[in-house]
């Protein structure tokens, strides 16, 4: 039957082709095709409009030197362009003033009498398809696209608070975020920035960072727009460069527009060896939004140290530890000295995640990161987009 449909099937995390064989006589080659049925069974939290374009994705089959060059100087593939158009992507993700509702959280009493115990309205589990979405979609051009409307939302804030939102209003948001695991992420990145509290007392901004680190999933939620998943969670990597094998699901990027580009499958791809891990495009999600949000702040709403935004960045790009040591090349010495942190942070995250539900509802001192809100990014707000 797997021979008849021509589907690829991931079994134990490696895509697969099915034996061949199989009704070719039909009028149109469906063997690049993966399998709706298929989908259907594995992805029940899949979007409509999500799977609709999952349907007509293709597989590129292997080629050989000549056949790839030969697809590189193609006139179609001179400049990579997002799959979704910016229609598409304004109907997959909403309309974020429309779905604004008011908030009072002026201090913390506020904060914690709305906090309650809302129910879970997302759930944060990688399906096949968001992780096929994310690395099918996921170029340089669809990661400029979004700073460049994050940006332009983002210099609105002051102009109309319905356009964005505090520190604090997105805090209370992802206790209606939940892990896999059960545990809202609210919960989670407390006991992350307790666990932080106690290995290293005296990092004030880590403790910040370990307690906002999150407020990027925030994008989920229907009060900032209800984003796709795939635009949202996932591991974090550069784009403009050779895709790493160590990254997650690597398989899947065989339908990215960005594989058939020459220069972006050079290792060094757009970028200078030694030019700083700042100086990449980072694939668009929560870390990236939150990361643009502090840039962006910078100037009016406080200040956060070099490894501060280092780990905000770069929690989730797990290929920059891996063994094979990919995407070092570009890095500076400050970025080699803050790697060691970005280590031991994720330890801490790990941990954390380990525990479960043990987590859940552990008591903090919320005056205290009142306090570290007010020194560090006291007039912080992140825009609807």
């Amino acid at each position: 039957k797997a021979g008849k449909t021509l589907g690829f099937v991931v079994k134990d995390k490696v895509m697969q082709k099915p034996a061949k064989g199989g009704d070719r006589t039909k009028e149109r080659d469906t063997s690049c095709e993966t399998s709706p049925a298929m989908l259907r069974r594995n992805l029940s939290a899949a979007s409509h409009l999500e799977f609709s374009h999952v349907q007509q994705l293709r597989l590129l089959p292997e080629q050989d030197d000549d056949e790839r060059a030969s697809l590189c100087s193609s006139p179609e593939c001179s400049t990579p362009t997002c799959i979704l158009d910016d229609e598409e992507f304004e109907s997959s993700s909403g309309t974020a003033t429309e779905s604004i509702r008011s908030m009072s959280l002026s201090d913390s009493d506020d904060f914690l009498s709305q906090l309650g115990e809302s129910p879970y309205e997302v759930v944060l589990e990688e399906e096949q398809e968001t992780v096929l979405l994310n690395r099918a979609r996921q170029t340089v051009d669809f990661v400029d696209k979004q700073k460049r409307k994050m940006m332009t939302s983002s210099s609105k804030c002051s102009e109309s608070s319905a356009q964005s939102r505090t520190v604090w209003e997105s805090l209370a948001l992802l206790k209606k975020i939940a892990l896999p695991s059960g545990v809202s992420v609210f919960d989670h990145s407390v006991a992350v920035a307790e666990q932080c509290r106690k290995e290293f007392p005296g990092l004030k901004w880590l403790h910040l960072v370990a307690f906002i680190h999150n407020l990027g999933l925030a994008n989920v939620t229907k009060e900032f727009g209800a984003h796709p998943l795939w635009t949202v969670v996932g591991e974090s990597f550069p784009v403009g460069c050779k895709f790493s094998e160590d990254i997650s699901y690597s398989q899947y990027f065989c339908s990215n527009p960005d594989r058939r580009k020459k220069l972006f499958n050079h290792p060094l791809g757009v970028y200078k060896e030694g030019c700083g891990l700042d100086r990449l495009r980072m694939s668009w999600g929560a870390s990236e939004y939150l990361y643009t949000v502090l840039e962006s702040a910078k100037s009016s709403s406080g200040t956060l140290p070099k490894e501060a935004m280092f780990l905000v960045r770069y929690q989730k790009f797990f290929s920059l530890l891996n063994p094979g040591q990919h995407y070092h090349n570009f890095m500076s010495l400050e970025d080699e000295r803050c790697l060691e942190m970005l280590i031991e942070f994720q330890a801490i995250v790990d941990e954390i995640r380990s525990r479960g539900k043990q987590v859940e509802d552990e008591s903090f001192d919320v005056e205290y990161y009142h306090r570290l809100v007010d020194d560090f990014v006291p007039d912080l707000r992140l825009p609807l987009f």
